[in-house]
């Protein structure tokens, strides 16, 4: 696993999550549309972390600059709202560029070592979760959760 090998994998992850999170308060053409796309994002990124580097790089460079037009086109006809369009649009983005990098060079990367590979598997999980819970939150389904860290009902550990 490498460092750089991580990061587009998880970013792949965050869009899928908050493709998926619209989804489910949508109508159903935009479900299945949206449903499909965040599959497709979770397949790839899971994929990539199984492998521990980018694979079928021209297909996930197409496919992701294909889903960052669809979402600005979902966003911009009102099926999804500012924060989670942005942070999935910049998560693919992320993964185009990853995938651009690797089309380019076509060379295999030097192995960085395992304790490279696990800190930056740590910063990139952590900066993909900073960016997709609040996005999450932002989605119709998000409005409905439950609050976490407040008490509901007369019942406290």
């Amino acid at each position: 696993m490498t460092f750089t090998g991580t990061w587009p994998a998880l970013a792949a992850c965050g869009a899928g999550l908050a493709h998926l999170a619209v989804a489910a308060g949508s109508p159903w053409w935009l479900l299945a549309l949206l449903c499909a796309a965040g599959v497709a994002e979770l397949g790839w990124g899971a994929a990539a972390l199984r492998a521990g580097r980018i694979v079928a790089s021209r297909a996930a460079l197409g496919g992701s600059l294909a889903l960052a037009l669809l979402t600005t086109a979902i966003g911009v006809a009102g099926g999804m709202g500012p924060a989670p369009m942005a942070v999935a649009i910049a998560l693919l983005l992320v993964v185009a560029a990853a995938a651009a990098r690797a089309v380019r060079r076509r060379a295999r990367a030097a192995p960085g070592g395992t304790a490279r590979a696990v800190l930056g598997m740590l910063v990139a999980a952590t900066l993909v979760a900073a960016v997709t819970t609040p996005a999450l939150s932002l989605t119709e389904p998000g409005t409905h959760a439950v609050p976490h860290g407040e008490m509901h009902g007369g019942h406290a550990h």
